[in-house]
């Protein structure tokens, strides 16, 4: 071979020894290598042109022979022939022991291991020279380290199981690295290498187990898959984050199932988990279908994550606000089957109101009743909790007819509402509550239909036919005090209420109070009579009959329940002139009237009228005439039996009453219309105060039977001829009674005939008695 130029070639030692007998030794010696010079000046610099065989030997001779010489050089080239096939040479530093713990980390393919047999480079003793030489065999450098982290990424495309064991002894490695009680490295490359480490894709990636209901983050990875630390967390918090991160392999056939803390640190899994993830994962559970494979999943996840966040509201007052605003719109709580958002559980509910209302699940309610009342769970619900479930059945049925079962869950939510509802009037003496400030009430109607409840109707008019109103009725299983509370008009109230409206009978004080300081002066005797004939004939009315009905009328097709009391025995007042409309102004102010511009006019329902209150809790009366057509006012100062009657409006005035008198028969017959023409008349009608009434009555606790009212009505016939002279209109005046054979009977009747001549002579009188009062008026006399 030549080098330089010249040809090298070995020389035995016997040729040497002859030219030293020969006497040229030093001639030839001086152009001789030694050893060391012929390694690193000939051989190690032309190891790619000598043939292999020659090569080894030479290599082989070194390591054996020359560990103080040899070695040093063989350091500094790369010499040793490695695997696979012994084609690539490396330097000793480079080369991976094939016994020694690193070599877990290479495989044949990496050209790490010495290339050779037992007989060559895999002799004990070679393999311990190249260890001298810095082959390694328990101990990487960080570089090589992660060097083995990042082959893992290509590796484990072919080879997973080979990934997954490399993965291991990187971090086996890496954790012998950090335990070391003495290192060279600085604070801040370590915080290098763990930055890169970070970064690295050679962790296995957790596979999705089977029956998991949720989004598995891991799936993004593939089959199979690798991430890097950053990428994943712990099996520990897999409930927490499965959808949001993906989850290390920690399973024995991973070879990561044993990662010391001090390794989990440094590639930071150890980190906290975030509410946001959380929250997400909350999310992500709560748009899955539960059923019976994914119900134990589901719930664990929840559970898990209720843990995490009830901690959090406990112990991380700046994340509460956070906290709380995702979940009071969240239908984050697990119950049966279903989700379900704050609003719909409570945490005492006893009834089955789904899909609208819930229970809190006991265990549930148990383990996190902070974490619940914070998010708007409340003990109990409200009424309008249950007017909101009835509105969303509402929005649900779309117009339909409510289902069987629907409509039992309707009606147990309308039962429920309205005895909240009732609680709270009894609570608050019967305040109103403004229900429509809420929205609209629904209600099932007798089709099964949910329909505003202000435009339902209960039916509480069986007598009348269906196509009269042409209304939607309230379901008939909903009872009537219910309907009233929750704003179902009666289609009593319907049919009367075009007819009808309010008046102010009485002063602004409180009527009942007034009403019996006016009876504490007026005796209960015959002047009741006297004051209602004088009110009849201040009318310009001729003719006046007192009737005693003792009979009870029926009281089936009346305005309302509530009217039922007033058919009952009364005293009726017929006299044959109309109200008018100041008549009717008038009679609305208790103790003014409309005689006061007319002196006189004597006892035209001055307070003199308000001596009725002995006889009666409900003054009425019937009466057709030019101004006021027809029509029917009825006084109730307690608000107790005229239904629409208020404090305000202490009273009712039905005009129009043609259509009323077919619908409510029952109402219109106690005023006698069979036996007397309302024409242009005007009939009186004062049900007798009963016992009961009278126990009960804010005006008087005196009851008017029927006997006492013949006592009153004979006392007053003994001075009918005497009244019948005072009088300035009223020509006669009867007592009458109806028989128990519904008889119209006259019992007693008087009677003046005038001249003219007469009747002028007191007109002449009346206007002199006018004249002179408003003189009096006046300041004149």
């Amino acid at each position: 071979r030549r080098v330089h130029g010249k040809r090298v070639c070995l020389i035995p030692q016997w040729v040497i020894q002859n030219f030293d007998l020969a006497g040229v030794l030093k001639t030839i010696t001086d152009r001789m290598y030694i050893a060391t010079e012929f390694y690193k000046d000939v051989f190690l610099p032309n190891l790619k042109i000598i043939p292999a065989k020659y090569r080894d030997l030479l290599i082989l001779h070194g390591l054996d022979n020359g560990s103080r010489d040899l070695h040093p050089i063989l350091q500094e080239f790369p010499c040793i022939p490695t695997s696979p096939d012994g084609i690539s040479l490396k330097l000793p530093q480079e080369l991976i022991h094939p016994s020694g713990s690193v070599s877990k980390l290479y495989a044949v393919e990496d050209g790490k291991f010495p290339f050779g047999s037992t007989k060559t480079y895999l002799a004990e003793s070679r393999l311990q020279s190249l260890q001298k030489l810095g082959m390694s065999y328990d101990d990487i450098s960080w570089d090589n380290l992660i060097e083995r982290a990042q082959s893992i990424y290509e590796l484990n495309k072919t080879e997973h199981n080979a990934a997954s064991q490399r993965a291991s002894g990187v971090l086996s490695f890496l954790n012998n690295i950090l335990t070391k009680e003495e290192s060279d490295i600085s604070e801040r490359e370590l915080k290098q290498f763990q930055a890169t480490f970070s970064n690295i894709v050679f962790l296995p990636v957790l596979t999705k187990p089977n029956n998991y209901p949720m989004t598995w983050k891991g799936d993004e990875f593939g089959i199979q898959s690798i991430a890097s630390p950053t990428e994943l967390n712990l099996i520990k918090s897999v409930h927490l984050t499965s959808s949001t991160k993906g989850i290390l392999d920690e399973t024995p056939d991973s070879g990561c199932n044993n990662i010391s803390v001090v390794v989990k640190e440094f590639l930071k899994l150890n980190r906290p988990v975030d509410i946001d993830s959380v929250l997400a994962q909350l999310d992500n559970a709560c748009v899955c279908s539960v059923n019976p494979s994914s119900y134990v999943y589901l719930q664990e996840v929840c559970y898990k994550c209720y843990t995490f966040l009830d901690a959090a509201l406990k112990n991380e007052e700046k994340l509460k606000p956070k906290i709380l605003s995702a979940l009071k719109s969240r239908r984050f709580i697990l119950s049966g089957d279903k989700f379900l958002a704050p609003h719909q559980v409570a945490f005492d509910f006893q009834h089955n109101c789904a899909p609208f209302l819930y229970a809190l699940p006991s265990d549930i309610a148990h383990n996190f009743p902070d974490l619940l009342r914070e998010c708007g769970v409340r003990e109990i619900f409200h009424w309008q909790d249950y007017m909101q479930a009835l509105q969303e059945l509402e929005v649900q049925q779309q117009d339909e007819p409510l289902s069987k079962k629907d409509l039992s869950t309707a009606l147990r939510l309308t039962r429920l509402f309205d005895e909240l509802i009732l609680n709270i009037q009894e609570r608050d003496n019967n305040e109103p509550i403004n229900l429509q400030s809420y929205g609209i009430v629904y209600l099932p109607d007798a089709r099964g239909i949910m329909t505003p409840a202000s435009i339902l109707r209960y039916n509480d008019c069986p007598w009348m036919k269906d196509e009269t109103l042409g209304q939607s009725f309230a379901h008939p299983d909903i009872p009537y005090d219910t309907c009233m509370r929750l704003g179902v008009n009666t289609r009593r109230g319907t049919a009367i209420t075009k007819h009808s409206r309010g008046i102010a009978f009485g002063q602004k004080e409180k009527l009942t109070n007034r009403l019996k300081r006016i009876l504490s002066g007026y005796p209960c005797d015959k002047e009741i009579l006297k004051e209602l004939l004088q009110n009849a004939d201040d009318a310009t009315a001729t003719e006046v009959i007192f009737i005693k009905d003792s009979r009870y009328h029926n009281d089936e097709c009346l305005f309302d329940d509530s009217w039922k009391p007033l058919q009952g025995p009364a005293l009726c007042v017929y006299n044959n002139r109309p109200f008018t409309e100041s008549d009717l102004r008038g009679i609305q102010n208790v103790g003014e009237g409309s005689k006061s511009e007319d002196p006189n006019k004597t006892g035209q329902y001055g307070i003199g009228f308000n001596s009725v209150y002995h006889l009666t809790e409900t003054p009425s009366f019937l009466t057709q005439g030019a101004e006021v057509g027809d029509a029917l006012c009825v006084f109730d100062p307690q608000c107790k039996y005229v239904p629409g009657a208020t404090s305000e409006e202490p009273g009712r005035m039905y005009d129009d009453i043609g259509g009323l008198k077919d619908l409510f028969p029952d109402v219109f017959t106690p005023y006698l219309t069979s036996y007397f023409s309302i024409t242009n008349s005007t009939m009186f009608r004062f049900p007798l105060r009963s016992d009961m009434q009278a126990r009960e009555s804010k005006i008087s606790t005196l009851s008017m039977s029927l006997d006492k009212l013949d006592s009153l009505m004979e006392t007053f016939k003994q001075e009918m001829f005497e009244v019948l002279l005072f009088v300035n209109n009223v020509q006669m005046i009867s007592i009458s009674e109806i028989t128990k054979n519904n008889k119209l009977v006259c019992k007693y009747s008087v009677k003046s005939i005038l001249s003219e001549e007469d009747k002028a002579k007191r007109k002449k009188f009346s206007d002199h008695v006018r004249n002179t009062i408003k003189s009096v008026k006046r300041g004149e006399i």
